[in-house]
């Protein structure tokens, strides 16, 4: 337990756990007002089977701060924290999320919170938590109904179902070299983690994995998994070797992910974009998305490996 301004630190017990949830969802310790919240939340965290870390912080033992830790796929952790108001002290928070964020950070590669670019006191808890802003992400998307598209002639096509997952781990390898997407999380995960953060977004389709080769080569992947709304698809990752950038393969790439989507009756293809990575926003702008919002992505990083 760590003191601080009469502030008490702990994680969470497993006979609490349920009236520390409260508190962080909904700001009140009284379970009866926020049992079906709860028990959403709990059905989530379930669905990851993977771990998680929870702590509060309580004066006379009446809550005041809870932060936890979720685990996800690809050695990840997402941090959701109760809201700052008169009933949450900064402090007291930040005693929270520092807490359970240096518990979890023992064996994540990394734990990430997304933040409304308006929200300048939780961008200041997060930078006194440790936290740096890795990326300002711009969420994009595209009405895909009346674009008509086909699979480029010039490039070979396969996909996930038609080669291993080497392969694909080695070809995302090679689209990192200078790439401009969140390059600091680079040298922390494994390649096989990331394919795992990439199968739990959406629900995972391999068929319209795909990666191209040009000139014998390969020149890049695109990745496309349906998200939760039955007319929408997403990008969950799309990169172009180095040796072929510039040449036309992103937009082809492109093409091939609106074009299997469309197959399938989807009217929306989704993306989220590195704000910074100027190459792939050009891309994106030309081809027809458009912006609906921002979210600013901290980070607490682990160690390299």
């Amino acid at each position: 337990m760590d003191h601080m301004s009469g502030l008490t630190s702990q994680r969470v017990p497993l006979d609490l756990r349920q009236q520390a949830l409260s508190f962080l969802l909904t700001g009140q310790a009284e379970i009866h007002r926020s049992t079906e919240r709860i028990k959403v939340f709990q059905n989530w965290i379930d669905t990851q089977t993977l771990g998680s870390w929870m702590y509060w912080v309580r004066r006379q033992n009446t809550p005041c701060a809870a932060a936890m830790i979720v685990e996800t796929p690809g050695r990840c952790g997402l941090l959701f924290h109760s809201a700052l108001n008169d009933r949450c002290r900064q402090d007291a928070l930040a005693l929270a999320a520092s807490a359970a964020t240096a518990d979890a950070l023992a064996g994540l590669a990394y734990i990430q919170i997304l933040v409304d670019p308006s929200c300048c006191d939780q961008q200041e808890l997060l930078e006194g938590c440790g936290y740096r802003l890795l990326a300002e992400l711009a969420y994009m998307q595209m009405d895909i109904g009346g674009v008509v598209c086909k699979v480029c002639d010039e490039l070979k096509w396969k996909n996930f179902c038609q080669f291993d997952q080497q392969l694909l781990e080695s070809v995302i390898s090679a689209t990192y070299e200078d790439s401009l997407d969140c390059p600091a999380l680079t040298p922390l995960r494994r390649m096989g983690e990331v394919v795992a953060a990439h199968q739990a977004t959406g629900v995972y389709r391999p068929d319209r994995w795909w990666i191209c080769w040009k000139d014998g080569k390969p020149a890049g992947c695109v990745l496309v998994n349906d998200c939760l709304s039955e007319n929408r698809s997403e990008i969950v990752y799309l990169g172009v070797t180095k040796p072929f950038r510039r040449m036309g393969v992103g937009k082809a790439l492109l093409e091939q992910g609106v074009f299997y989507a469309k197959s399938e009756q989807k009217s929306v293809l989704t993306l989220a974009v590195d704000d910074s990575n100027h190459h792939a926003k050009k891309l994106y702008d030309n081809f027809g998305f458009r912006l609906t919002h921002r979210r600013l992505a901290y980070a607490a990083l682990g160690k390299r490996i």
